[in-house]
């Protein structure tokens, strides 16, 4: 899910609305944009767990940056994409956000090495908290 941030903020955390079939865990990653896809990796966390069985609505996940890690600064007005990894035998799915926000999406099914992408799609729900 891609997002532009409306002010210079260190990012802080991520709330995110992800549900499971099979392993309960994945990797959440932030990327730069590079030509409207993801581009280079620049924080992740490795092992998120403790998300809701697949078909449970509406539950908020939230990752932190840790405090061992140099600050995630976030330009204004700079695309950034949240990337969303599950190991091969898990099923995800990005909760669509309430609010009816449409923005930039990608989906890739080879790790990243290549992107579809659509505008104007519906949103996952997430919120990015920086201060």
């Amino acid at each position: 899910m891609a997002f532009t941030p409306t002010a210079k903020h260190t990012l802080k955390q991520i709330d995110l609305a992800v549900d499971v079939a099979g392993t309960n865990q994945y990797e959440l990653q932030l990327h730069s944009d590079k030509a409207g896809l993801p581009g280079a990796k620049i924080y992740d966390w490795k092992k998120v767990t403790g998300s809701p069985a697949a078909g449970t609505c509406c539950v908020l996940e939230t990752v932190k940056v840790s405090k061992k890690h140099k600050p995630v600064l976030l330009k204004k007005g700079t695309q950034y994409w949240l990337v969303v990894l599950v190991p091969l035998d898990t099923w995800d799915a990005w909760n669509q956000n309430v609010t009816g926000a449409n923005g930039n999406s990608a989906v890739s099914h080879d790790d990243g090495k290549t992107w579809v992408t659509g505008a104007d799609n519906p949103l996952g729900a997430f919120d990015v908290l920086g201060k």
